[in-house]
């Protein structure tokens, strides 16, 4: 399976969906229903970047795996789409 670029609407409902001081560093579209993004928590003072999957139909965040680096949330993100596309 291969991931595609996410239309702007599809950003813009991510974004929408963050709580207040989260942001959305990039994402991946998997299908038409979800997602893999990276998202800074600076709040988390250990694991300020987490690896989530977005449900773009009924909208939400599910399945995260958190990171105390930008670098390994991105390598996880990787991971996980070169996974995907096996």
């Amino acid at each position: 399976m291969k991931t595609a670029p996410l239309t702007e609407q599809e950003r813009q409902q991510i974004v929408e969906f963050l709580p207040p001081a989260r942001k959305l560093v990039t994402a991946r579209k998997v299908d038409d229903i979800n997602s893999v993004c990276v998202v800074h928590l600076p709040g988390n003072t250990y694991t300020p970047y987490v690896r989530w999957w977005f449900n773009h139909q009924s909208p939400g965040f599910f399945w995260g795996h958190y990171h105390a680096t930008l670098e390994a949330a991105m390598d996880d993100l990787d991971e996980t789409v070169h996974g995907l596309s096996r």
